[in-house]
């Protein structure tokens, strides 16, 4: 199969964009450390880092794939995809569910007064997000999403 120059281009910006994240989370978290931190910024921060990594990882391996000759998507990687989407799409409604139900618990486990809106936030995406990544990974190791 003939690569495709958009592929190539693809792995690029993707790669260019994550690391542009990344560099930019680790500014946000050097610039405030003056200030201090509240617990949904260090969410928010610790949400861009996992989701950068997690994409550096993914289009790493579309690059390997695209070297190979391998075409960026296939069938099995769309359906991978869909199915991760579901299980994090899933996921994000019931941490938001689980959040409003167990606020008072969180409140005292971690120590604070009140969760504020950007810790709610950052827990909400950082879940799904976390569990979008870890089911691709799961179902490209398994090679069963049906």
């Amino acid at each position: 199969m003939k690569v495709k120059d958009n592929d190539k281009l693809r792995i690029v910006l993707g790669l260019a964009l994550s690391v542009m994240v990344i560099v930019g989370a680790g500014f946000y978290f050097q610039f405030s450390a003056s200030t201090g931190y509240n617990l949904g910024e260090l969410i928010s921060i610790a949400a861009a880092i996992v989701l950068s990594l997690a994409a550096v990882y993914y289009i790493w391996e579309r690059k390997k794939d695209v070297d190979a000759g391998m075409p960026f998507e296939d069938e099995l990687s769309k359906k991978v995809m869909h199915r991760a989407a579901y299980y994090a799409y899933f996921a994000s409604m019931y941490t938001a569910l689980a959040v409003s139900m167990f606020k008072e618990n969180i409140e005292a486990i971690v120590g604070i007064s009140e969760l504020m809106v950007s810790d709610v936030v950052g827990i909400v995406v950082l879940v799904p997000a976390i569990v979008f990544f870890v089911a691709i990974f799961y179902f490209k190791r398994r090679g069963d999403v049906e």
